[in-house]
Order: C-alpha cells, then sequence, then structure tokens
C-alpha cells in the first residue's frame, strides 16, 4: 500500500508560492468535515456523560468534569501577567525581535 503525500512538491522558482495559486488547492479534506459532523451529532450525549461523571463519578473525576463543562460555557479565565507593583506596565509597541544564529565555538561543538 502507497502512503499518500504529505506535502507538496517544494516550488521550482525558489518562491513559497506563485502569485495568485493557492498554497491548498485542495482544500481542506473531506474526513475533516465528516469528523466534525459526527461529533456535532453525538454533542447532547457527550454532555450527558460529562453531567454523570460530574453528579456521581469519583471527586477528582467530577471536578474535571464540571470544570470542562464550565471552560466550554463560559471560557477559561483569564490569568493576569503579574510583574512589579511598584513600576508602570512594560508597553511593548515598536517591539523589534532579531533572532541571531550564534556563532559555533568550542563549547557547543565538542571540541577542545
Amino acid at each position: 500500500m502507497t502512503r499518500p503525500k504529505r506535502h507538496a512538491e517544494p516550488p521550482q522558482n525558489g518562491k513559497r508560492f506563485e502569485k495568485g495559486r493557492s498554497g491548498n488547492p485542495g482544500g481542506m479534506p473531506k474526513w475533516v468535515g465528516d469528523i466534525k459532523r459526527l461529533c456535532a451529532e453525538h454533542t447532547e450525549e457527550a454532555v450527558s456523560v460529562l453531567l454523570d461523571v460530574m453528579r456521581n463519578g469519583k471527586d477528582r473525576d467530577r471536578v474535571g468534569a464540571a470544570q470542562y463543562l464550565l471552560d466550554r460555557a463560559h471560557g477559561k479565565p483569564v490569568q493576569a501577567i503579574a510583574g512589579d507593583p511598584d513600576r508602570p506596565p512594560v508597553s511593548l509597541t515598536g517591539l523589534t525581535v532579531t533572532f541571531v544564529k550564534p556563532e559555533p565555538d568550542s563549547t557547543t561543538t565538542g571540541q577542545t
């Protein structure tokens, strides 16, 4: 059995995509939609299972089921970023990040 290609061949023109041409001409695979449809069809049953576990399961399972239901219904709580309370917030406007490849030296190449 031959395995399907996972990635398209790289373009020959040296550019990532040709102008006016989709990088994903086949679109989303059909099976993704099938899985979403199947999951949607079983949503009510899945919620019933979570409710049953929340009401009748072991303590740790009950808490997990309740938290999962609350997260799905209301979203996860926003987490604050803690900083120094005596200083103003740091502004990241105009921030530029530069990635630099370090020069190899004897400590990184294993040479002495």
